[in-house]
């Protein structure tokens, strides 16, 4: 029975014939099932809380946390969500020892704990266990060590005056703004020269877009030849690096979520 808007009940159907053995296909155990529609994910909670609802979908992190853990239950996706630095050319991130202040600059877990309800994990990599390639051992979280960070820029020469810009958007995981604050706050903590830029998806897709490819193309018009036909050789590749950039708008820090629905690693490899 449908009432618009408002619930839909649906009944199991007594001369259901099972086909074959598949779990899918037998008869529906739930005699009676109410679907009701409710948009603010704290009504959906309430609901549950007060026993007017069994079960309730996609209620957000704020409104997991008011739950009792016992109530709770998430699932995976095949994506990680990453920071990728700009290596190429930022002068700061473009040092190995920077970089590497940054991982062990950052308390994932605490991120992990405070903002997502614990119901996720960290991860060394960009990808996780189960995936070919991927192991416990390579896709061990970094170790949260600030004062390490420290030594590192000390190490690197870091310069505060070449400000780092995490470029992202809004809306990519929960409470994604808040990862990006958080960042720059441990990052900050640690000396560095940070600021956080939320921009519209449409400005994200450019800063991502402009890499290497568009820098060898520069390199190969500036010398009269066309990316459509000529190939570039390891020079231009050369050439393209020792540029400044791109001339494309570039981001010093953006948001990506590579996935592995096949649960190869390949893809991630030739991707980044």
């Amino acid at each position: 029975m449908w009432k618009s808007g408002v619930s839909l009940t649906a009944e199991a159907y007594q001369d259901y014939v099972p086909a074959g053995d598949h779990f899918e296909f037998q008869k529906p155990r739930i005699k009676t099932l109410i679907w009701q529609w409710r948009g603010e994910p704290t009504v959906i909670g309430a609901m549950i809380k007060a026993g007017e609802a069994d079960i309730g979908w996609d209620i957000g992190v704020d409104t997991a946390g008011s739950l009792s853990k016992n109530l709770v239950r998430s699932g995976g996706s095949a994506e990680i969500f990453v920071l990728r630095p700009n290596a190429l050319w930022h002068p700061e991130l473009k040092k190995k020892e920077v970089r590497q202040a940054i991982v062990h600059a950052i308390n994932c877990k605490e991120i992990v704990g405070s903002l997502h309800y614990g119901a996720t994990k960290c991860r060394g990599n960009i990808v996780w266990p189960g995936v070919i390639g991927a192991t416990e051992e390579n896709t061990v979280p970094y170790e949260y060590n600030p004062a390490l960070a420290k030594q590192l820029l000390a190490k690197a020469n870091y310069n505060p005056d070449n400000v780092i810009t995490i470029t992202g958007r809004g809306t990519r995981i929960p409470k994604q703004v808040e990862v990006y604050e958080s960042v720059q706050s441990y990052l900050k903590a640690v000396g560095m020269n940070v600021k956080v830029s939320v921009v519209d998806p449409s400005v994200w897709q450019k800063t991502r877009a402009c890499g290497i490819g568009t820098a060898v193309n520069d390199v190969l018009r500036a010398s009269g030849r066309d990316p459509a036909k000529d190939k570039p050789t390891n020079a231009d590749f050369i050439a393209a690096k020792a540029k400044s950039g791109a001339s494309c708008v570039q981001a010093d820090f953006t948001d990506d979520a590579p996935s592995n629905e096949t649960l190869d690693f390949g893809p991630s490899l030739t991707g980044t």
